[in-house]
Order: C-alpha cells, then sequence, then structure tokens
C-alpha cells in the first residue's frame, strides 16, 4: 500500500520514501527541528503510557469523531476510515483531505456478500460477492474499467461547445470517427478554453490542440472553420481524459491541478506531456483506471 502525504500549505521540500513491510509512505523530508521534536514527543509519550500497558486489564478507548485508518484486506492500495462505528473505503488525496471510493469500485473489491441489509453510500458492506449476489439485493451492479459511463461521449461534446457547436451531434464511436474525420469546429478550441483554465498555458494548450496559440489566432483571423483530423483528435482525447480524472479526483480543479504536475505513478513525468503520443495516452489511462480501482501511487 502506497500512501502520499503533503499538507496544504507546506513548504515545498524534497519528498522522501520510508517503506514499513508491504506499506510505503511519501512525505516531505522533515528538518532538523522537526525530527528532533519528534523523537522527543515520542519518547515523552511512550514514557507516559508504559505504566498503563503493563497493567492487565486496561483499554485504550479512542475520542469521538476521532477517524481509525487501516488497510483494507480486500484491495490493496486502498485505506478504510471508521469513525464512530461508521467505515467507508477510500484514499487519502495529497493535500491529506479524504477521498472516499467506495461507491467507484466493483463491489469485488469491497470483499463482501450481499446481506439483506442494504450498503449505504461510501459504507462498506459486512459482507459482498460481485459473483454471487441474494435475490433482492439493492446492491449496484459492479463495473468494470474506470468507471466509464454511458454519457461519456456526451460529456465530451458539452465541453466542446454541446449542440450549438458540435454538429451532427455523435452518438455511436462511428460517430465519433467520422466526426473526428471531418474535423471538430474550429469554434469548440474557443469554448474549452473558456472552461479549462489550464489551456491558458501555450504548452499545455499545444499539447491539447495540437497547434500553437498563435497558429490557432491566425487561424481564426483567415476564416479557418474546422480542425484537421490529427487535431480533432488531439483534443477530444485531452477533454476524455480531462474528464476521466476529474471522476477520480472529485473536481475539475483537482483534474486539472493533477495534469500539470509531476505524477509518481507516471514516474515523475507531467500527464499533459504524455499525451501528445499514443503510447503516452495509454500510461496515463492506464494510472488513473490503477487510482480508480485504489492502487494509489
Amino acid at each position: 500500500m502506497t500512501i502520499r502525504f503533503n499538507p496544504m500549505g507546506q513548504v515545498e521540500r524534497p519528498m522522501r520514501v520510508v517503506q514499513f513491510g508491504d506499506t510505503i509512505v511519501i512525505g516531505p523530508e522533515p528538518t532538523p527541528e522537526e525530527r528532533a521534536r519528534s523523537v522527543r514527543e515520542s519518547t515523552e509519550a511512550l514514557a507516559r503510557l508504559m505504566p498503563h500497558l503493563v497493567t492487565p486489564g486496561v483499554k485504550i478507548r479512542r475520542k469521538p469523531g476521532v477517524p481509525l485508518y487501516y488497510a483494507n484486506k480486500y484491495r490493496s492500495g486502498t485505506v478504510i476510515r471508521e469513525v464512530d462505528g461508521r467505515k467507508d473505503v477510500g484514499l487519502l488525496k495529497d493535500d491529506g483531505t479524504w477521498y472516499p471510493i467506495a461507491d467507484k469500485l466493483p463491489l469485488a473489491f469491497l470483499g463482501s456478500t450481499c446481506s439483506d441489509k442494504t450498503p449505504q453510500p461510501h459504507q462498506v458492506p459486512d459482507v459482498c460477492n460481485a459473483t454471487t449476489v441474494k435475490e433482492g439485493c439493492d446492491a449496484p451492479a459492479a463495473r468494470s474499467g474506470l468507471d466509464i459511463r454511458a454519457d461519456l461521449t456526451d460529456q465530451i461534446v458539452e465541453l466542446l461547445g454541446g449542440a450549438g457547436i458540435v454538429q451532427p451531434l455523435p452518438v455511436t464511436a462511428l460517430d465519433v470517427h467520422d466526426s473526428l474525420m471531418e474535423g471538430l469546429p474550429l469554434r469548440s478550441v474557443a469554448y474549452l478554453t473558456e472552461r479549462v483554465s489550464i489551456l491558458r498555458d501555450p504548452h499545455v494548450f499545444e499539447v491539447a490542440v495540437g497547434m500553437s496559440q498563435h497558429a490557432f489566432r491566425r487561424c481564426k483571423q483567415e476564416g479557418t472553420v474546422k480542425l484537421n483530423t490529427q487535431q480533432s483528435a488531439r483534443i477530444w482525447t485531452f477533454v476524455k481524459v480531462l474528464i476521466k480524472s476529474k471522476d477520480v479526483f472529485g473536481s475539475q480543479e483537482d483534474a486539472e491541478q493533477w495534469a500539470i504536475r509531476p505524477t509518481l505513478g507516471l514516474e515523475q513525468r507531467r500527464p499533459i506531456d504524455l499525451l501528445s503520443t499514443p503510447a503516452g495516452v495509454e500510461l496515463v489511462d492506464a494510472f488513473l483506471t490503477r487510482v480508480a480501482f485504489g492502487v494509489y501511487a
């Protein structure tokens, strides 16, 4: 299991990797003062605790509202959080906040078999099994792959301007193919740029669209109506990855920031820099799939 820790407001520092058995903790390199304080406080805490630990029958009680985190034995890489008797499965995001993912994973990865009690959202069912579901069980059907929904094409088209710009509207995969071959409207680029802040960066724009901002402005001045096939395919891929990463990380803002930051699971490459080749797109897509299923790195 890999846990990444980087508190909000943390001054930029070199990252350090520490391994405890099968658990890998990644966080900022502590300062000498922090090390000394940790040793001192740990020693003092142990001295206070030892008399109670050696006394039989003593129970250590948790305070109400204080979460307990432990590994999910049913799915490597995910964590179970328990607060006041309520459990949910999730991940710890880069800023230390909790991201519940129980409803984003197939039932097989929650490791239970359906009982007569319907699991609540984000709650770890007591018993669940993806292959044998009791009659009348209300558990959601298992999904495969990266939480790909039936309306993914609709979401992509919406970010490219919707029915007011993209005509005819693609419905099937063949429709998408034909639309990209014919070329998406140039207006889609302007529409998307207004709604995706990282596209204001010249490098991100060029990777996402397949042309520079200067070339785009020249095309507008010359009255160009459509992108070529390669540019259309590039921008379609960019939007598709953006939507998938939004599903994984919870918001478009988080998805955009993830796209432009070095990522450990991609050997410290920025995801946006990999979208210029089919091989790079496959790597990014595979990474998002791993994160969606709880293999967080």
